[in-house]
């Protein structure tokens, strides 16, 4: 994978409370910096926003991975360069996948996907991810971002065997049971959970007995620009982490991209190949 999944320490229940505003979404910059390597990455830590004709020095062993109004781009070093606008058509392409990644309406209708059985009895999907931005990761748990009112849809990797789930408040009161079926991976949100804001504990009632809950909270934010940055800045300062990567793998444009290993990647074949046969020119 091209990216490095960092998983944020989730914040404690008492804090859960202080988690319920609406956040507005983070200021529009031209170009952020997605993951770095080497020894200038001290001075490009995640989350760093540059302008769009910044100036960029790398050493030799570095490695950027930036993301744009054109979608992901990757640098390694040594090269001293000024960043350049990304095409008009790396433009369009990146406008149509944020338009996708806006929508709420599949998360509102609640649509379940029912995946193609594999050779071996399990299941499989296409591309083994969530359908929607819109999400919470039962098996991970954690911070999980809602906007436009929408509730998640409730997404596990596995399947191919039925599961009963508990959704129980953090802070103490009704439960709600809940049934996936063996050959679904993507449910609704339970109808009776209008509040998702004082944070939730789902247990798996199938689970060997002693298995620790999984905790999720919601992060109210509102997304008013159609910029790529806007968005996966949000996502990411919210803790909003499974959707943050979610985000990216969508917006990644592999002919901008150099393979760089970056820490726990093992690099991307596939991305070095795009990238060897449609290159651009930095």
């Amino acid at each position: 994978m091209l990216f490095a999944t960092t998983f944020r320490t989730w914040l404690t229940w008492p804090m859960l409370a202080a988690m319920a505003l609406v956040v507005p979404a983070a200021a529009s910059a031209e170009v952020m910096v997605i993951d770095s390597i080497g020894p200038s990455a001290a001075q490009y830590p995640r989350g760093t926003k540059l302008a769009d004709d910044a100036m960029i020095t790398l050493q030799q062993g570095d490695g950027l991975i930036l993301l744009d109004a054109g979608g992901t781009r990757s640098l390694k070093g040594p090269v001293t360069m000024r960043l350049d606008a990304p095409s008009s058509a790396a433009r369009a392409r990146t406008q149509l996948v944020v338009n996708s990644l806006r929508n709420t309406v599949r998360a509102r209708a609640g649509v379940v996907r029912t995946p193609a059985p594999a050779a071996d009895g399990g299941f499989l999907y296409d591309n083994e991810g969530p359908t929607t931005l819109w999400f919470v990761d039962i098996d991970k748990g954690g911070g999980f971002c809602v906007v436009d009112k929408a509730m998640p849809l409730l997404f596990r990797k596995q399947v191919g065997s039925a599961k009963r789930l508990r959704i129980d408040p953090a802070n103490g009161g009704e439960g709600h049971l809940m049934y996936l079926p063996l050959d679904s991976n993507e449910v609704p949100w339970p109808k009776g959970i209008t509040d998702t804001s004082k944070g939730w504990l789902i247990s798996d009632l199938d689970a060997d007995a002693g298995q620790t809950p999984v905790a999720v909270y919601a992060r109210y934010i509102e997304i008013g620009d159609d910029d790529p940055v806007t968005l996966v800045d949000t996502l990411m300062t919210q803790g909003c982490d499974a959707q943050f990567d979610y985000a990216l793998q969508k917006l990644r444009n592999r002919q901008r991209e150099e393979v760089i290993p970056l820490p726990g990647s093992g690099g991307d074949a596939d991305a070095q190949q795009d990238s060897q046969q449609a290159p651009e020119a930095m």
